[in-house]
């Protein structure tokens, strides 16, 4: 796990620097729905795939895991001269109280983004947890509830094509913030039925919701870390610890909620949380997210 945390610190670090650098301002939004799109259909086909492989022998799904390991490293290995770009690379002294400092400037700032961003993935954190045990009790006295975790999946495999043809260049932070707001409202309205279409209709509209979010959140960084040049890296470090402690806090909550109010109604309470944060950001968050420029520049001295 140890490892798995690096590689994603270190895959989010390259995709942030890659739409930054090689995708137009106007459309980092769109490449945001394709990359999500491509990572979500992973998401959606690995339980379904791991199930039925642990269903033949438990340790299946991790040959087919370092099998697909391989093949893509061949893969990559083999098309290296095709996607291979000049990169200039600046090694620094590390200083984690300047580090931590820089964080402060730019978290006066953007606190409202990164708040959206926590609270986005505890939700995503608490689906790939609690709602993970819960698709395996609910698969065992019904054969539609082995898809409630597939159901959350779902809509972030089309959700990007939409994005990507409307092409959403301004609004996208109020946007966003307003399908955030959808998305709780619905997860607050799964406790009205305990009827198992009804929690996986209420599942695929929250997530619905928040499948077109997610992009545009994505792009609202994106235009933040262009917009800072050279010192773009401090922005996307920010970015992911913020995340990073969502997913750290995210299953612990939902351990403590589900033992004390069982799944459903931790979903409803998390529903209702959304709620109230999404519409404080609506009313707090400014119109342009403006940074400090001439502080920033003094950072490369």
């Amino acid at each position: 796990m140890f490892f798995w945390g690096i590689f994603y610190e270190v895959i989010g670090f390259a995709n942030h620097q890659f739409v930054a650098d090689s995708v137009p301002m106007p459309m980092h939004a769109s490449a945001w729905a394709v990359i999500g799109t491509f990572k979500n259909l992973a998401y959606f086909l690995g339980p379904l795939i791991s199930g039925f492989l642990v269903s033949i022998n438990f340790q299946y799904p991790i040959y087919f895991a370092l099998f697909f390991s391989l093949v893509s490293g061949l893969i990559l290995l083999l098309t290296k001269k095709h996607h291979e770009r000049p990169v200039t690379v600046e090694f620094e002294k590390v200083s984690i109280v300047s580090e931590i400092e820089h964080w402060k400037v730019l978290f006066k700032r953007i606190w409202p983004m990164l708040i959206l961003s926590i609270t986005l993935g505890i939700i995503d954190s608490f689906f790939w947890t609690t709602g993970a045990v819960y698709t395996e009790e609910l698969a065992k006295v019904s054969f539609w509830g082995r898809f409630f975790l597939p159901t959350y999946a779902l809509p972030s495999l089309f959700v990007g094509i939409i994005i990507v043809k409307k092409g959403i260049v301004s609004g996208k932070k109020k946007t966003a913030l307003r399908f955030f707001l959808l998305s709780g409202i619905f997860l607050a309205l799964m406790g009205v039925y305990e009827s198992i279409y009804w929690q996986l209709l209420i599942v695929f509209c929250s997530s619905l919701a928040l499948a077109i979010s997610y992009p545009l959140i994505e792009g609202v960084y994106s235009d933040v870390i262009d917009r800072m040049g050279s010192q773009k890296k401090h922005m996307i470090g920010l970015c992911f610890s913020t995340i990073s402690i969502s997913y750290m806090i995210g299953p612990i909550v939902a351990g403590f909620a589900t033992t004390l109010v069982g799944v459903i109604n931790t979903f409803v309470y998390l529903g209702i949380a959304v709620v109230i944060i999404s519409l404080i950001l609506i009313a707090v968050i400014p119109k342009k997210l403006k940074l400090p420029q001439n502080e920033i520049k003094k950072w490369q001295e």
